[in-house]
């Protein structure tokens, strides 16, 4: 049999060394795989050259490795997702109103945020709101309610009449029927407007309400906020324009000159 002069060199037992090769690739790097397979090709026995079996699944086992390879930069990438879709999701709240589970009241310079709660069974109803030392700062007897869902609004003030400081308040709803005997009250969730977004030391994301802030699973319903001074400015502008087109009017009917 001619031997081509392609094949020079030393002459090695090719079951071998594909055998070490196939036995050596786990936790091998793409080039380092790569190159030993060349190596492999360039010093095999010319006359007992790899046969086309093996030669695929040598080209099988480089390319299992490159996509692996891939995948893993895939995965590495996919690991990072859920941050970037939390802080999308969370930009999107920028300027609009969250609602929340859980009975803290968050007090700031612009805002209080509102609440609201679910009486199991018609009853007659109080509101406390204590700050963060555990101090009474305002109570309310709402009268009777009935059962359902039901708002309440705090004004932001104590019962001294000054203003309460910024910072978390906790809202008690003490709810009793006619025997006396305490009516279970539910779903209590807060409302505020987001004013900002940062990570915390836990690697959550939390919206920021002033200095406060919000985990973002605890939210479970987002709205538009309503501008009260637009709204009022509109209207005042039309009711303007509204007087000003009827005196003129009165005025034409009356013949005097505007």
């Amino acid at each position: 049999m001619a031997i081509s002069p392609t094949y020079t060199g030393q002459v090695y037992d090719s079951s071998t060394t594909t055998a070490k090769t196939t036995g050596n690739t786990t936790g091998m790097g793409q080039d380092a795989f790569l190159k030993m397979f060349m190596a492999q090709m360039t010093h095999q026995d010319p006359l007992n050259p790899m046969d086309n079996t093996q030669f695929t699944a040598q080209l099988a086992q480089f390319s299992s490795l490159e996509q692996l390879t891939k995948i893993n930069k895939s995965l590495e990438g996919i690991s990072s997702l859920p941050d970037a879709l939390a802080q999308s999701q969370a930009l999107g709240y920028l300027g609009k109103a969250v609602t929340f589970s859980g009975n803290q009241i968050l007090a700031t310079d612009d805002q209080v945020s509102g609440s609201s709660y679910t009486l199991a069974s018609a009853a007659s109803v109080k509101v406390i709101v204590q700050n963060s030392s555990g101090q009474t700062v305002y109570e309310k007897d709402l009268g009777q309610q009935t059962a359902g869902a039901h708002d309440f609004q705090w004004n932001g003030y104590t019962d001294a009449g000054k203003v309460a400081p910024n910072g978390t308040y906790t809202l008690y709803v003490v709810a009793t029927n006619s025997q006396g005997n305490a009516v279970k009250v539910s779903d209590q969730q807060m409302t505020a407007q987001v004013t900002g977004y940062k990570k915390g030391t836990d690697g959550k994301g939390y919206l920021m309400v002033g200095s406060n802030t919000v985990a973002l699973d605890k939210v479970v319903a987002v709205k538009q906020v309503t501008t009260k001074t637009a709204s009022s400015q509109t209207s005042d502008s039309s009711s303007s324009s509204l007087s000003d087109s009827a005196l003129a009017y009165i005025k034409s009917l009356l013949g005097l000159s505007s």
